[in-house]
């Protein structure tokens, strides 16, 4: 899964959740969420972020039998790298749906190509590369790109 969202579809819950946007599913969110936990903000959780609490699920009618993915997991600002040091942020679904959100609505103040890429996971046929899925991370935690 490095690079590339690629379409997955789960058995477990896999509705509508976001209200603005009703082809966004569970599957794209969990899929942003593992794809930024692996690869797309590696760069800036090295510089002075801790990542902590981890959760991990299995979804039953996925590709890879027994794979556990990445629902959700902590940000610890250890150095105080863009707030306080210590001030957590928590990635999961409801960050990814922020995100996504933010840039549909005003475009997050990111260039149009990653604009583009954020658009198709709402057409249903999500193609996010590492660097939307971390500006789409960004804008649910930090409200700004403050990275890259």
């Amino acid at each position: 899964m490095h690079g590339k969202l690629t379409p997955r579809s789960f058995e477990w819950n896999d509705t509508t959740l976001l209200t603005v946007r009703p082809s966004v599913t569970i599957g794209s969110l969990v899929d942003l969420i593992q794809q930024g936990y692996e690869s797309a903000c590696g760069y800036w959780f090295d510089e002075g972020f801790q990542i902590t609490d981890v959760k991990r699920r299995v979804f039953e009618g996925q590709d890879l039998k027994g794979f556990k993915y990445v629902t959700s997991f902590t940000l610890v600002d250890t150095e105080g790298v863009v707030k306080d040091a210590g001030a957590h942020y928590v990635v999961n679904a409801d960050t990814i749906k922020k995100g996504i959100e933010r840039v549909l609505k005003d475009g997050g103040g990111v260039r149009s190509d990653l604009v583009a890429q954020v658009q198709s996971i709402v057409t249903g046929d999500p193609d996010i590369d590492d660097e939307a899925c971390d500006v789409i991370i960004q804008l649910g935690v930090f409200d700004d790109v403050v990275f890259g």
